[in-house]
């Protein structure tokens, strides 16, 4: 039962990056995928009577999601505060689901190419919007907004690089490696769309990583990929609007500035509430209620200082502590790959509220689950592929 638990947590993730996409009366998609996830999970853990042990990631994620419990007691707004509670209780599962499930070095591949995939569903709302309405400054896909379109494409870029690079040289393998690589071309495009500055400075380090990969490929597809992003720096200024481009070229305006868009205020304001309330906080998610501009703090460090006070803020810093460990004692390019992810949501952070965003938990489980794998796995693991045998051996890993 927990291979169909990892089907379905494959789904899941599949839907994760187009989770406003809305089905009746049920909610999103990614809510009803994550529900049967959840309840076969559930179910097998009941059948085996067994689940994994849990590590210091959990048990932190599992304080926090306490802590945000307990500031229902003191909350300024219960109701939007037991909305939040509920929902970091579902990325805490969620965390724990995946530490389960994935443990094979395949599972955490697959879940990654799950994500990619997810995320080409945007790329082609996007593209498809642009081609209907060329003339918009930002665009936006799904009922997302522009920053958040931005994020989610943004997160996949490392991601992408690392999955072309280790794919096998197979026939199987050299499709997944161009299906990545179409995705890295129609993420940069569609990035420069949403004209959001901050994501462009989110893209850098995995633009970065990216260059690194290169040296894992052969000349050949060295080659292919140098023509390629020849051909996409000549493309892009010629395709995105005129008006996206110059509000991408404004970027170090609003750092002189010292404004950001307004998001210091946002900062000044919740600070000016912690400091009301140092230790606990106004309760989880509560800040916007009673901030004299109506906004969040825009920063998901100041928000829950705000929200939940310096051990709020502790708490979360130890998750971030503990996978930035974890990153750091992977092997080469694994390490890599997650320290490119954490510099990039980091940056995420400093503007958005990323800490309640399904993509940060999920690539916070699936961190985790890689870091757990041993040494033994990872040198008996095959090449990484998205083969019908492939797949098979790592549902049987489920199994057992």
């Amino acid at each position: 039962m927990r291979a169909w638990a990892f089907r379905l947590s494959l789904v899941f993730i599949f839907t994760i990056p187009w989770e406003t996409a809305v089905v009746s009366g049920f909610g999103t998609l990614s809510r009803v995928a994550g529900i049967m996830m959840a309840a076969v999970w559930i179910l097998a853990v009941l059948r085996s009577g067994h689940v994994r042990r849990v590590g210091l990631l959990h048990l932190l994620a599992g304080l926090f999601l306490l802590w945000n419990a307990a500031s229902v007691l003191w909350s300024v707004d219960v109701t939007v505060t037991v909305v939040r509670v509920i929902s970091i209780a579902q990325m805490v599962l969620l965390l724990v689901i995946l530490w389960d499930l994935y443990r094979t070095p395949g599972a955490v591949r697959a879940g990654l190419q799950a994500y990619v995939f997810g995320a080409c569903v945007i790329e082609g709302s996007l593209i498809l919007t642009f081609l209907n309405d060329p003339e918009i400054l930002r665009y936006q896909a799904l009922g997302e907004n522009a920053n958040g379109t931005g994020v989610i494409l943004a997160l996949g870029i490392p991601v992408a690089w690392y999955l072309a690079a280790s794919a096998p040289s197979s026939t199987r393998g050299h499709i997944q490696r161009v299906l990545d690589y179409i995705y890295l071309v129609g993420a940069v495009f569609c990035i420069a769309l949403t004209a959001t500055r901050f994501v462009m400075l989110m893209a850098v380090p995995g633009m970065l990583f990216g260059a690194a990969t290169l040296s894992r490929l052969s000349l050949a597809w060295r080659s292919v990929v140098f023509v390629s992003v020849c051909i996409t720096l000549l493309w892009l200024p010629t395709t995105v609007p005129e008006r996206s481009l110059e509000r991408l070229g404004t970027v170090d305006d609003e750092i002189a500035s010292g404004d950001l868009n307004r998001r210091t205020v946002f900062w000044k304001e919740a600070i000016e509430v912690w400091k009301e309330h140092p230790l606990q906080g106004v309760g989880a998610a509560a800040f916007q209620s009673i901030a004299p501009s109506g906004r969040s703090a825009h920063n998901a460090f100041i928000g829950i200082l705000a929200d939940l006070g310096l051990i709020g803020l502790l708490l979360y810093g130890g998750i971030w502590a503990t996978v930035l460990f974890q990153a750091l004692a992977q092997p080469k390019w694994e390490s890599r790959l997650w320290l490119t992810f954490l510099v990039a949501l980091f940056i995420a952070s400093n503007a958005l509220a990323m800490w309640n965003s399904k993509g940060s938990w999920l690539f916070f489980g699936l961190l985790a689950a890689s870091w757990g794998l041993s040494p033994e796995q990872r040198s008996s693991s095959p090449p990484s592929g998205l083969g019908a045998g492939h797949f098979r051996a790592t549902l049987a890993s489920q199994r057992r």
